[in-house]
């Protein structure tokens, strides 16, 4: 995934445009200097990282329920 600096300047590029946070109170531009969403660490939006780690928490998730039930039905097997 692109990170927020790299859609923010094609958003410009394409649109003539800035991309805008709508956590923020007077819809300012998502950027360090604008936007107290944007972690300069990962030059992401803390939402959009939240929205991909519950995205990540949620694959996991399947992924354990999956592998319960086949032990589930191994178990049940061995009866």
């Amino acid at each position: 995934m692109k990170n927020l600096a790299t859609r923010r300047s094609e958003a410009w590029t394409e649109h003539g445009r800035n991309l805008y946070c709508p956590h923020s109170p007077d819809y300012k531009p998502c950027s360090t200097e604008y936007c107290a969403h944007y972690d300069p660490d990962t030059q992401e939006c803390v939402h959009v990282e939240a929205a991909q780690a519950q995205v990540q928490m949620a694959s996991a998730m399947l992924n354990a329920s999956s592998n319960l039930e086949q032990l589930r039905r191994w178990v049940a097997d061995r009866e």
